[in-house]
C-alpha cells in the first residue's frame, strides 16, 4: 500500500471521528444543560433585563417580597424511587387545598407569588411543592414531568392521609401545567375536583424541539437526547400530556397569554381538544409566559372563582 494511500486512510478516520464525536459532545453537554439542577432566575433579586420578565420587574419584586412573608409548615414526602420531595403548607382550616406546580427551572415564588395571595386570601389552604431536582426538593435531574406526574400523585395522597380538605385543586404552569396533564388519568382521589394548566406543553420533546432554532443538527440533537433521557434518567420525553388528557373524568379550566413566545398557543389548543372532561379555555390578551394573572388579574380570578365554586364540594 503506497504512503499517500495510508495518509489518505488515516485522514478518513480522523474526519469521520471528528463528525460523530465532536457533535455527541456538544449534544452531551445540551443534556446535560437541560435535565441537571440548575439555579432558577430569581425574580425578586436578579437582573431581569434580557428576560420577559423585565417590564414587570417592580411588580414582581413587590410580590414576590409579600409572599416569603406568609407562614407555612415545610413537608417533605418520599418519591417512589426515593428522593426526598419538599413542599410548603400554607394552612387556612379550610375544606378547599389548592395545589402550586411550578415550571421548569423555576419556583413556586417566581410563578404563584400572586396567586399564592389570591388564594390565601379566598381562605384556601395552600400546598406549593417544590419539583425534583428543583428547590428544596432531591435530585439531580428533572424529567419534565414524566416521573413527577407520579410525584404529584404522592402529595395528592399526603393531602389525604395528613389534612382534612375534601375539595383539592390543582394548578399548574407550563412544566407544572404538563405535570398535570400526564397525571390527569392517574389520579384516583374523588377528593381532586379540578384541574388548572396555565400554558403547558403537549410534550416536553415538542416544546424542546420548537425552542431549539439554532441548534446544530436539530434532528439528530433531538434523538440523541430522546435517547439519553430514556436511558439514563428512564423518561421518555415524548410522552403527551393529550394523551392522558383524553382519557380524563377531572374537569379542566386551562390559560394561556396570547403574547407567550416560550410556548406555543397550539400546545394549550391541542391538550384542551383532546380532554374528555368537562373543559373551559381561557386566552389572557397581552400576558407573555407564566403571567396570565399578573397581567389579566381580573379575568384569571373571575374564571378561578366561578371554576372552583363550581367544582368544589
Amino acid at each position: 500500500m503506497e504512503l499517500n494511500d495510508v495518509l489518505n486512510i488515516i485522514l478518513i478516520f480522523c474526519v469521520s471521528g471528528i463528525f460523530f464525536v465532536l457533535p455527541s459532545t456538544i449534544y452531551s453537554v445540551m443534556f446535560w444543560g437541560i435535565f441537571y439542577r440548575r439555579r432558577p432566575l430569581m425574580l425578586d433579586s436578579d437582573d431581569l433585563k434580557r428576560s420577559s420578565y423585565y417590564p414587570y420587574r417592580d411588580e414582581l419584586r413587590r410580590i414576590i417580597t409579600e409572599a416569603k412573608k406568609y407562614e407555612y409548615s415545610p413537608v417533605t414526602i418520599r418519591s417512589n424511587d426515593g428522593l426526598k420531595l419538599a413542599a410548603k403548607y400554607y394552612a387556612k382550616d379550610s375544606d378547599t387545598t389548592l395545589v402550586l406546580m411550578h415550571g421548569f427551572q423555576s419556583n413556586a415564588y417566581n410563578n404563584f407569588s400572586s396567586l399564592l395571595t389570591y388564594f390565601l386570601s379566598c381562605g384556601y389552604n395552600v400546598l406549593a411543592v417544590d419539583q425534583r431536582a428543583h428547590g428544596e426538593s432531591e435530585g439531580h435531574f428533572t424529567t419534565t414531568g414524566c416521573k413527577e406526574q407520579y410525584d404529584l400523585i404522592n402529595w395528592i395522597l399526603w393531602l389525604e392521609e395528613n389534612t382534612e380538605c375534601e375539595s383539592i385543586f390543582i394548578y399548574g404552569i407550563s412544566m407544572g401545567a404538563t405535570t398535570i396533564g400526564l397525571a390527569s388519568d392517574k389520579i384516583t382521589s374523588p377528593k381532586v375536583k379540578g384541574l388548572i394548566m396555565e400554558a403547558g406543553f403537549t410534550s416536553f420533546y415538542e416544546e424542546l424541539y420548537h425552542s431549539a432554532k439554532r441548534v446544530f443538527m436539530k434532528q439528530a440533537a433531538m434523538n440523541y437526547i430522546v435517547l439519553c433521557a430514556k436511558h439514563l434518567l428512564k423518561a421518555d420525553i415524548k410522552q403527551k400530556a393529550a394523551d392522558s388528557l383524553s382519557q380524563t373524568a377531572i374537569p379542566v379550566l386551562f390559560f394561556h397569554g396570547s403574547d407567550d413566545n416560550e410556548v406555543p398557543m397550539s400546545h394549550t389548543e391541542e391538550n384542551y381538544n383532546a380532554c374528555a372532561s368537562e373543559k373551559s379555555l381561557s386566552v389572557i390578551e397581552g400576558a407573555g409566559h407564566t403571567l396570565c394573572h399578573l397581567v389579566g388579574r381580573e379575568r384569571v380570578e373571575k374564571d378561578l372563582g366561578e371554576f372552583i365554586t363550581k367544582y368544589q364540594s
